[in-house]
């Protein structure tokens, strides 16, 4: 049988030339040639035929830009990511670059992954001198492991080997060294889902009783990643309007959804349930909100138990303590101002630090636990490999949530009304300046003793402006009720949705 007649390859060199020096793959350039011309080639004998060619490829240069070094910088310390991994997130962000230049970037700026005796010895020195002052401070490091704590301090700016690290650590606190070793893990079942943003698992906080002092939290974890989507922490986390008003700020930075949400049926749940129904207009209720009892809500339940190890426990017992020593009272107004004004901004600074730390921590493969996907939460859930489940949220429907916000006036920042945060403002004023040392374990104590004993005199005296705290924003839902009534959204059927008969935790 005679041979079928040899191809004119030169016929088709302009198309495959231009292809291969604009970056495309072998592969790809196959498949366009088979599509587009019928032609079929191998990579093997593409990759021959350029080649013979002679033809370099071509590509594109990266303009090195002062933004682009600061992006580096940022990726470099606050994720804590490889040279591969910085590759990927800029990729994501539309910038095509090399690990070789990334690295280049990375010397020209002064980022070095290895260093010699006398830099180590600097970056060792520096770290000692931090460690000291947490001593004085927070002392968060202390409740760390070893792998927080590498983030933890790349967050800071300090750049230095984790072997190092650990050595200088273990000057300060053999002690906590030692708890966590003798603290035995126990077993735990567990499931995963198919990739990021399928199911955002979210819930109050209840885990370290925070609540009784005035301090409420609510967030979401993506089930897949692990990576912490949504964080609120002030003084009314667990009522239906400010949760809300939560979600829409989570949609309107993101610009999208999940595929669905996994809640408790508390009382707060209506809103965003029935946005995120609303949103997802081409699915069934049950597909896109899943009520459950909160007990098997695992993957933020799991959560919380890292944030109450890690921040909160400090914290639930420090206010025990001064509840239990008389120093506060919830019945008493000036108590739980002097409470919030002193405390809340250092909380919330500690908590949003530990959703940080989190999301760019390394979660290690188990041998045991084979569902457990491994990696760090902000790559996984920024350009993981397996399908991602966002679902884009549509401007024009988003613009009109916001605005039912805007006119419901609900202020997520707000912990203290104004003219009650200008009186304490005013009185602090007063005292001058303010030690520069915290204590480590009573911190701001004497401070706040003095604001609540001077609060009660104002109080007692009548003073004008009076002490108030921030209303909770409950009732008042006819007005967005209305807007979901037109959108057909009937409120009162979503709240009454069965919890599901699932055997699966989510």
């Amino acid at each position: 049988m005679p041979r079928p007649p040899r191809l004119n390859w030169e016929q088709h060199r302009p198309q495959i030339t231009s292809l291969y020096q604009s970056g495309a793959t072998s592969q790809a350039i196959t498949s366009y040639l088979l599509d587009e011309t019928g032609v079929s080639i191998t990579p093997t004998h593409l990759r021959r035929l350029l080649q013979s060619w002679g033809v370099p490829r071509q590509r594109p240069r990266t303009e090195v830009t002062p933004d682009l070094k600061e992006r580096i910088e940022a990726l470099f310390f606050q994720h804590a990511l490889t040279d591969a991994e910085i590759v990927k997130a800029l990729e994501q962000e539309g910038t095509k670059i090399s690990s070789r230049k990334v690295q280049e970037i990375r010397w020209e700026i002064g980022l070095y992954r290895r260093h010699n005796a006398e830099q180590l010895a600097t970056a060792m020195a520096e770290v000692r001198e931090f460690f000291e002052g947490e001593r004085t401070t927070t002392n968060i490091v202390r409740h760390m492991g070893y792998r927080s704590l590498y983030v933890h301090m790349r967050q800071r700016f300090f750049n230095i080997p984790r072997d190092s690290l650990r050595a200088v650590y273990a000057e300060f606190h053999e002690d906590a060294i030692a708890h966590r070793r003798a603290r035995a893990e126990r077993k735990r079942s567990g499931w995963t889902v198919p990739g990021p943003n399928y199911i955002w698992s979210v819930d109050g906080y209840l885990y370290c009783k925070l609540e009784y002092f005035g301090i409420e939290i609510y967030a979401g974890i993506d089930a897949y990643s692990r990576y912490i989507t949504w964080f609120y922490i002030g003084v009314s986390a667990r009522t239906a309007r400010n949760v809300f008003a939560q979600y829409i700020a989570v949609l309107s930075s993101y610009g999208f959804m999940p595929l669905a949400l996994r809640s408790d049926h508390g009382v707060e749940t209506t809103l965003h349930a029935g946005t995120q129904y609303l949103l997802a207009s081409e699915m069934e209720f049950a597909d896109c909100f899943i009520y459950g009892d909160g007990t098997k809500n695992v993957k933020i339940e799991r959560w919380w138990g890292e944030l109450c190890q890690g921040r909160s426990m400090f914290w639930r017992n420090f206010f025990s303590r001064l509840q239990d020593e008389g120093l506060f009272s919830r019945t008493r107004i000036e108590d739980r101002v002097a409470l919030l004004y002193w405390y809340m901004p250092r909380i919330r600074y500690e908590f949003i630090d530990f959703v940080k730390l989190w999301n760019s921590h390394r979660i290690r493969k188990q041998r045991n636990r084979t569902h457990v996907v491994s990696g760090k939460p902000y790559c996984l859930w920024s350009f993981s490999k397996a399908t991602d489940y966002r679902v884009p949220v549509p401007p024009e429907t988003l613009a009109e949530l916001q605005r039912i916000v805007d006119w419901d006036k609900v202020d997520l920042d707000e912990y203290l009304p104004p003219r009650t945060m200008d009186t304490c403002n005013n009185i602090v004023a007063s005292w001058g300046e303010l030690p520069s040392t915290v204590s480590e374990d009573q911190p701001y104590l004497e401070q706040y003793i003095r604001l609540r004993d001077q609060l009660r005199d104002y109080n007692r005296a009548q003073t004008e402006p009076r002490l108030s705290l921030v209303e909770h924003p409950v009732g008042g839902l006819d007005h967005i009720r209305s807007f979901f009534d037109e959108q057909r959204i009937d409120l009162d059927r979503v709240n009454q949705v069965e919890r599901e008969e699932i055997g699966t935790d989510f």
